[in-house]
């Protein structure tokens, strides 16, 4: 049990013989057997640019403005090109109806933030968009008016609409 503990130069049993101890020379150095010096090596490169995040812009009340403009000139074009029909509109389905409702309120809650140029007023935006949207999709199909040219172009312009907000409050942050 004591041979555990004791280190690896202490023997148990028989005694050792007794001697001289031995010196212990150091070996010849030659030339040869140096090895050369190795230089420092470089650090490695950095990583490109691109490989970082991008930082999100700032979007000033300027540029909210500015956006909310532009969002409420598409959506007057968007108005302008539904067709004239002759006598008294089609009825609304209860449907569309919820829709408009909804869509009225993110309208004028998006345009409350763009007169005050808050940031906040993209994502009420980007929803009225999409309300919108739901309001295009939902017009041919509950019979409220036939599609032509006009469909596909108010489509398009809902389709901008969204795509604008959305990139703005994807690519921005809060000031």
């Amino acid at each position: 049990m004591t041979a555990i503990l004791e280190p690896p130069t202490v023997t148990t049993g028989s005694p050792a013989p007794v001697g001289r101890p031995q010196a212990v020379r150091p070996a010849p150095e030659t030339a040869a057997a140096a090895p050369p010096p190795v230089p420092p090596t470089a650090p490695p490169p950095a990583p490109p640019a691109a490989a970082e995040p991008r930082q999100k812009r700032v979007l000033t009340a300027t540029g909210v403005r500015v956006l909310g403009a532009v969002l409420v000139t598409l959506f007057t074009v968007e108005q302008l090109l539904y067709p004239s029909v002759a006598g008294d509109p089609p009825p609304l389905t209860a449907g569309q109806a919820f829709v408009v409702t909804v869509m009225t309120l993110l309208m004028l809650g998006a345009l409350a933030g763009f007169v005050a140029g808050r940031r906040w007023a993209l994502p009420t935006a980007l929803a009225f968009s999409v309300a919108e949207a739901v309001n295009v999709v939902l017009c041919p199909a509950t019979g409220h008016h036939v599609i032509g040219w006009w469909w596909y172009a108010q489509a398009a312009v809902t389709g901008v609409m969204i795509a604008l907000s959305g990139l703005a409050l994807a690519r921005t942050r809060a000031g």
